[in-house]
């Protein structure tokens, strides 16, 4: 465990101080947005990202603080699960438990640790179906909830469950592990395409087929297939078993033919498996993917090919003023996205030590800091003159942004620090 409290910069200073006494509701908790007057826009508390605010916060010494918010935070789960609107969907607790898990990695506690099983048996004992996991679990009320939809994104509680298998040793979160990454592997799309598509029916075949056609969306790069596609990878990692190892060339390949776009990525698949809306998002996070599945040796030549032709697009849109476009060509920028590429880039250096790239990831680095900072925080969107666009506060993207700090100014080591790497994946 790193029980090391790391040294704060004069801007992560700034940021403690804000979460102290700026991002607090009337319930003692941080909020989840706050405009740029210091009123809040959105007042629930921001449980379901606490593992984007709360390993940083650690990482940087607040330990009193990130311990009386976990203490809060009680209030708010059901089973070991944060419930919102009195619903329990899976996709506002993916960074709760994950960032429980960072947490106990930090600092050895075992009541996080505790905490961290007490959801993942939830979900393996309430939204299994079959071998996929779906969104939620039924609800008299929400006729959806029958269908039993079930996203991709999900396929990121094998992480989860890989993770807790390593700090208990227990192999039933291993066995859940497994069992979630084979009904995955195994569906049609996947077998045919190569691409991870939404299940709208988990529960039938002809339910499902019926539902997807009455839709435009098909599949999801950005969250869906990488966050699937990291678990699939570190279970190869844990386990060596080549059936992991072949899904992963697998994707590669459907990545390659769907997604890729000659580096402009796209975010989406229609029903015909046409991609539509490249963006920022679509290119951090699989160049991020590529970089890492070129360093457990899987596809290499292939990935740092492609790595590279993403980067490389992108490097053409970087702005005058070091910041990243949300989208090719345009006028508008979004600073979690921008902290993200600044990681990609940095982990394509370590690979290539190709200086392009150093440059461009210290220049962004630098502008994010300059261009986004307001007396309250630093907002969420700004333009290529570095005006706001969206001048709101988001709580999370202030814990977020602390990977600036995390990340080495000289980053040639990277894939060397796997504390490092822990606190800067995006998930």
């Amino acid at each position: 465990m790193n029980d090391i409290v790391a040294t704060s910069p004069s801007w992560v200073s700034e940021l403690k101080e804000h979460f102290l006494a700026t991002y607090l509701g009337d319930h003692g908790m941080m909020i989840t947005n706050m405009n740029s007057d210091g009123t809040a826009d959105e007042n629930e508390p921001v449980v379901a990202d606490f593992g984007d605010i709360l390993p940083f916060l650690w990482y940087f010494g607040m330990h009193d603080f990130v311990e009386k918010q976990l203490q809060l935070s009680k209030d708010w789960l059901d089973d070991g699960l944060y419930v919102s609107n009195g619903r329990t969907k899976l996709f506002f607790n993916h960074d709760w438990l994950l960032g429980l898990i960072d947490l106990y990695r930090q600092s050895g506690k075992k009541e996080l640790l505790a905490m961290a099983e007490k959801g993942a048996r939830t979900i393996e004992q309430k939204f299994f179906c079959g071998d996929l996991l779906v969104d939620e679990p039924l609800t008299i009320s929400d006729w959806r909830t029958w269908l039993a939809p079930a996203s991709p994104f999900n396929g990121g509680y094998i992480e989860l469950w890989l993770d807790l298998y390593r700090f208990t040793d227990n192999r039933d979160y291993l066995g859940y592990a497994k069992r979630l990454a084979g009904g995955w592997i195994e569906t049609a799309d996947f077998v045919e395409h190569g691409v991870f598509s939404r299940k709208l029916s988990a529960r039938s075949a002809l339910l499902d087929k019926l539902a997807l056609s009455r839709s435009r969306l098909r599949t999801r790069l950005f969250k869906d297939n990488t966050n699937l596609m990291w678990s699939i990878l570190v279970l190869y990692q844990r386990t060596g078993e080549d059936r992991w190892k072949q899904a992963l060339s697998r994707w590669v390949d459907g990545f390659k033919k769907y997604f890729l776009n000659d580096g402009n990525v796209f975010l989406m698949l229609d029903m015909q498996l046409q991609g539509y809306n490249p963006s920022i998002k679509a290119g951090f996070s699989s160049l991020d993917l590529l970089c890492d599945l070129y360093d457990a040796e899987v596809e290499q030549d292939a990935v740092l090919e492609m790595a590279r032709s993403i980067a490389d697009f992108w490097l053409t849109q970087q702005w005058e003023n070091g910041l990243f476009p949300e989208i090719p060509g345009g006028d508008e920028d979004h600073i979690d996205a921008n902290v993200d590429i600044v990681v990609g880039l940095a982990k394509l250096y370590d690979i290539t030590r190709d200086l392009t790239y150093l440059g461009a990831l210290t220049r962004c680095r630098a502008a994010v800091l300059s261009e986004h900072k307001t007396p309250l925080g630093y907002c969420q969107t700004v333009d290529s003159d570095g005006e706001p666009v969206d001048a709101r506060i988001k709580i999370k993207y202030q814990g977020l942004l602390t990977k600036l700090a995390i990340l080495p100014e000289d980053p040639s080591d990277i894939f060397k620090d796997d504390d490092k790497l822990e606190l800067l994946r995006d998930r």
